[in-house]
């Protein structure tokens, strides 16, 4: 906790300039901005395998298909955002596998044959609305997910011998919560994206003068509703730079002030980069927040046929975040969440922290340093006659740096240091765990060609 505050602390001194800009990531204004997503498949497979030796002979076979869905719908824009999904996955499977020992006679020839199914299914939403411009707003979110599992197997030996076994298992998971808070906080990583496709051109000499702010965010107005692009066309790359170009024809920026393949080409590199997010801004926020959790399990044959456990959760909830651009180039947000039990014997605060200074300028030089803080405690009941309390504390801390030399040089580094620490109460049922230990890694490659 010190050490998290300390950090902050330090980085609120920090002030730095790396280049003059005619933009800044606090000029950044929602879009409005509708998307609906709906996607669908399926998988599968078949294999069958023999093996053969002086001593056995063995010959398997196995059966997969999977099908699953995704149904999302998303609204944004300054003063109200919503989103609900839903996936559902479901999944069948067969397999047997036959053995023949031929220097037992007891175990001669053994058969077992099994057959699984699966299904999961997730549903999440959420709500925010502005009562005063930047200011006061309400919130709701929820999420609600449950799944099932049954698997059979049958074990024939020498066709005299049978055990057959089964296991079922169930789980549901509930979370409600709402609040009202304070402030306002925007993703603008499409600020970047813009400025940096502007420098390329300005860099390949293509711009015959320097773009005003209200042009820029005209431009990052399109770029900021790429998800709408990509729910509405088959081909929504095509639209974006379409309307990208368009702008900037009408602004009479381009030389010759027309589009070559070259500009689309370095505009498409930029699509390509890997791009933090830039929170800006602050919120503060509180509320309820009620959960359920649960799961039943019953089996053939083992020591307990059947186990239910569920833990509850009912909390009020606080949170805080702040995100501040230095320059557009350099980048810090950190948040802080707190949930304080009021009913049930759930008595402990779990907490949550998290800090990142970013610095990144394309794909050419970034640099990550993330501090991570959380303490999380839940209490367990069940059966047969089972209470505990969980307590888990861990400790993250990681810097990762990329750098191209140039084109065909990339060297990469990374350090990080972790501490968890995991015990219950009473520890009858599980044993304290600990985990700490620090991690480098770094590499360097060069393209001959």
């Amino acid at each position: 906790m010190k050490s998290f505050l300390k950090f902050n602390l330090y980085l609120l001194l920090v002030i730095v300039s790396l280049h003059a800009q005619n933009i800044s990531m606090e000029d950044f204004r929602i879009p409005e901005s509708r998307s609906h997503y709906l996607f669908g498949g399926f998988q599968g497979n078949y294999g069958n395998h023999k093996f053969g030796n002086y001593f056995a002979e063995d010959a398997s076979e196995g059966a997969m298909l999977r099908l699953s869905t995704n149904n999302r719908f998303e609204f944004n824009n300054e003063h109200e955002s919503y989103y609900l999904q839903t996936e559902i996955e479901g999944e069948f499977g067969m397999s047997s596998v036959s053995v023949n020992n031929k220097n037992n006679a007891s175990l001669n020839l053994s058969k077992t044959t099994s057959s699984n199914e699966r299904s999961n299914i997730n549903l999440s939403g959420q709500y925010s609305f502005y009562l005063s411009p930047d200011k006061v707003y309400v919130y709701s979110q929820s999420s609600l997910s449950g799944s099932y599992g049954l698997s059979r197997s049958d074990v024939d030996t020498n066709n005299v011998r049978k055990v057959s076994d089964f296991s079922k298992s169930r789980t549901i998971d509930g979370t409600i919560s709402g609040g009202i808070g304070y402030g306002k906080m925007r993703n603008a990583s499409a600020v970047f994206s813009i400025v940096r496709i502007l420098e390329k051109f300005q860099e390949d000499g293509i711009l015959n003068r320097e773009l005003t702010k209200e042009e820029i965010l005209s431009l990052v107005d399109i770029y900021a509703k790429r998800e709408e692009y990509y729910a509405s066309y088959e081909r929504a790359t095509k639209y974006l730079l379409d309307d990208l170009f368009q702008k900037l024809e009408t602004m009479g920026v381009l030389k010759d002030n027309k589009v070559t393949a070259y500009e689309v080409a370095r505009t498409e590199e930029v699509f390509q980069e890997f791009i933090f997010s830039r929170m800006v801004g602050w919120t503060i926020a509180a509320g309820l927040e009620v959960g359920r959790s649960q799961f039943e399990n019953t089996s053939g044959t083992s020591y307990y046929p059947w186990y239910f456990g569920r833990s509850d959760q009912n909390n009020l909830v606080m949170s805080a975040s702040y995100g501040h651009p230095f320059s557009i180039y350099l980048h810090w947000y950190s948040s802080v969440n707190f949930a304080l039990p009021i009913l049930g014997k759930q008595n402990r605060v779990n907490q949550y922290m998290n800090s990142a200074l970013y610095y990144q300028i394309g794909e050419r030089i970034s640099n990550e340093f993330v501090l991570t803080y959380l303490k999380y405690n839940r209490f367990d009941t069940g059966t047969p006659n089972f209470e505990q309390y969980r307590f888990s504390n861990s400790l993250i801390i990681s810097n990762t740096a990329r750098y191209f030399v140039e084109n065909n040089i990339y060297f990469s580094f990374t350090i990080g240091y972790s501490d968890w620490t995991d015990r219950s109460e009473p520890s009858i049922y599980f044993n304290r765990t600990t985990n700490s230990g620090t991690e480098i890694s770094f590499g360097l490659n060069y393209r001959f060609f």
